[in-house]
């Protein structure tokens, strides 16, 4: 029971979940439902249309039917074809000659009638079910019909109601039939609002996971900004059934930590490119790289700004990669990338400066390794960055001189939270 309420909890075996609730509900709802149901119609025993007993008063006369809450009649028959009987409207009515010689309709459940024999009796003794005298609602053609019936009825007023409700009523299994089914329909309601409410939950889960690769103050926006030019083509890369493809639109889109939302399939895509184009495995080798490009051999050889941002800005691009690729927390990448910022701050004086700098570095690298595709790809980099540059959140409207430092950062967001929970 633990498991199935943590399973569900997590969405899972909505089948089964669906399934259980059926036979929960159809266990619980079956009986109860049947009684009201059986009591509201009177079909229990001793009701209207019921099996009479032997204790059950019988009526010889009309007077006995006006004096009895409840009645049943004998009526002596040779044979089963032995009865009297008319339709009036859509109604089959039993006409029966009492005792006492008075002659009345009568409406018959005859599921519930019996066939009494007596010693030296001639046939046998047709025993009705429970019946109440009751008022006749006829409508002006049926009533004539009826008084036309030979010999004359002795009332046109007043029938004998000996079906109740018992000819057009459910039996006990075709309603506990009837009532598997609603439960089932019940039970599909459930599984489609549980499904669209687990669904609602985890698309809510996803979109605020993927948020948490989006920077929320200028610290964050400033660490993004330095290798947004490379993120913004790197979000390009999208998922067409299945296959990786690529939707220019996504070049426009939010700018994201490591240039992709914090989902699977980013994780994933994160991962084999560290792995191709780095042949970085895991969060050590990263990181040895990154030491090895901001302040070993890498950025020591450098001998212009090109090469400085192009090692530079590399080494905060793989330090928000590896925040996607779930080597790292977020706190972590922020504060390698806080330490890594400090030097792009010393080592450049504008973020054209930098831009600049890290575009001429990437050309170089362009033409260096693959000179066919150069002119384009370089093209391209240049327009995601003149793209950058005219967006309203563009990074690059942030101080360049913006302190890099988390702790003061994460003091100001307190105060900030503190502040509006007091005004508000």
């Amino acid at each position: 029971m633990k498991k199935l309420i943590a399973d569900l909890r997590e969405g899972k075996r909505w089948i089964q979940t669906s399934a259980f609730f059926l036979g929960v509900l159809f266990l619980i709802s079956a009986d109860p439902l049947w009684k009201i149901y059986a009591d509201i119609l009177d079909l229990g025993p001793g009701g209207i249309g019921s099996e009479a007993q032997d204790d059950t008063p019988v009526a010889h006369s009309v007077a006995d039917m006006e004096n009895l809450e409840k009645f049943t009649i004998l009526e002596p028959r040779l044979d089963y074809t032995d009865e009297e009987h008319v339709w009036l409207g859509d109604v089959l009515y039993y006409i029966v000659t009492l005792d006492s010689g008075e002659r009345v309709a009568v409406t018959s459940n005859y599921e519930n009638a019996s066939l009494l024999y007596q010693d030296g009796m001639e046939g046998y003794l047709y025993r009705y079910a429970v019946g109440e005298w009751k008022l006749w609602e006829l409508d002006q053609q049926a009533l004539a019909e009826a008084r036309q019936i030979s010999p004359a009825l002795t009332s046109t007023d007043y029938y004998a109601d000996m079906s109740g409700h018992h000819l057009t009523a459910l039996s006990e299994e075709k309603f506990k039939d009837r009532c598997f089914t609603l439960c089932q329909v019940c039970a599909l309601i459930f599984l489609m609002a549980y499904g669209g409410y687990r669904l609602q939950k985890l698309e809510r889960r996803e979109k605020k996971k993927q948020e948490t690769s989006l920077p929320q103050n200028d610290l964050e926006r400033w660490i993004a900004g330095t290798y947004a030019i490379w993120g913004q083509f790197f979000a390009q890369v999208a998922s067409a059934e299945g296959k990786m493809a690529w939707d220019d639109e996504l070049e426009k889109g939010p700018i994201h930590f490591g240039g992709r939302p914090l989902d699977e399939a980013s994780q994933k895509l994160t991962r084999e490119t560290l792995l191709d184009s780095w042949d970085i495995k895991n969060q050590r080798e990263l990181l040895e790289t990154v030491d090895y490009m901001s302040t070993g051999p890498g950025f020591q050889n450098c001998r212009d700004q090109a090469s400085r941002a192009w090692e530079l800005c590399r080494s905060m691009q793989l330090l928000g990669m590896s925040f996607i690729a779930g080597w790292c927390g977020r706190e972590e990448m922020l504060r390698r990338s806080c330490k890594v910022g400090k030097i792009v701050q010393n080592t450049f004086s504008s973020w054209e400066e930098l831009c600049e700098s890290f575009i001429e570095g990437y050309a170089r690298w362009q033409f260096r390794s693959y000179p066919e595709l150069a002119p384009k790809t370089v093209q391209i980099r240049r327009d995601i960055y003149e793209g950058l540059r005219q967006r309203q959140d563009s990074p690059y409207y942030i101080n360049w001189y913006l302190p890099l430092d988390l702790d003061e950062w994460k003091k100001r967001e307190k105060h900030r939270k503190d502040v509006e929970r007091r005004l508000g």
